[in-house]
């Protein structure tokens, strides 16, 4: 059941969509109850996709440079090998 049916959305409400808190469209679905979710990353860009009909998933990794690592982690480290 797509979450659409399970909130008993109307054919006039679509397409459906939620978005997050910064305003991004993580879930969209449409009348025929095709679907796609998608995830971002803090910069807006997606690093996960998926639909409905196809089944693809697509999953990116983010990438950082060191200074952003340690930007997200709050203190400098090192790599091991």
């Amino acid at each position: 059941m797509t979450i659409a049916q399970q909130l008993n959305i109307k054919a006039k409400e679509f397409p459906f969509e939620i978005k997050d808190n910064s305003g991004n469209i993580i879930y969209t679905e449409r009348v025929d109850r095709y679907w796609i979710k998608k995830e971002y990353d803090n910069k807006g860009n997606v690093i996960y996709w998926e639909d409905s009909i196809r089944g693809i998933i697509k999953d990116r990794v983010p990438e950082y440079t060191m200074e952003e690592l340690v930007d997200k982690l709050g203190h400098n480290f090192k790599i091991k090998k």
